[in-house]
């Protein structure tokens, strides 16, 4: 069986790591430049929100465009989510699964549900255009400890 991916992104900058970049392979970004608290970076995996300012890196860039919706802890938020995912929940395991493309940018904007993120430790991140937007995860991959990320796609 060989890889889907050649690199994983964070394993070559703490600073990615840190800014929430998990999701970002191969080409998706390029040395030069700097990624922006707040920026949403689009990659092969789906969209992520610079948690952090990222310096030497860049990539592509895009403003929150929702396209989505996820239950997260019982809130139904929006979403941006990468274009060609299956309609509705996919079942676990299932052929077209979400395992390579499991992250997503979601929208706080109801008080309860910021109340619950800062409650649960989930990161929000105020856009550049001044959104409260958040990385949660549509599929949860084995062994992974931040569960406190877990949406299920609608």
């Amino acid at each position: 069986m060989s890889l889907l991916f050649n690199t994983s992104c964070y394993q070559k900058s703490q600073a990615l790591r840190r800014a929430c970049l998990f999701n970002l392979r191969d080409n998706d970004l390029h040395h030069g430049g700097s990624i922006r608290q707040g920026e949403i970076v689009a990659g092969r995996c789906g969209y992520v929100v610079a948690e952090t300012n990222v310096p030497g890196f860049t990539g592509t860039v895009q403003p929150y465009w929702p396209n989505r919706c996820v239950l997260w802890r019982e809130h139904f938020l929006t979403c941006m989510a990468l274009p060609g995912l299956p309609t509705g929940p996919v079942p676990r395991g299932s052929a077209g699964g979400l395992r390579h493309q499991h992250y997503v940018v979601a929208e706080f904007a109801d008080p309860a549900a910021i109340t619950e993120a800062k409650k649960q430790g989930l990161p929000l991140v105020r856009s550049l255009e001044g959104r409260l937007l958040a990385n949660v995860e549509i599929a949860i991959i084995p062994g992974k400890k931040n569960r406190y990320r877990a949406a299920q796609l609608l």
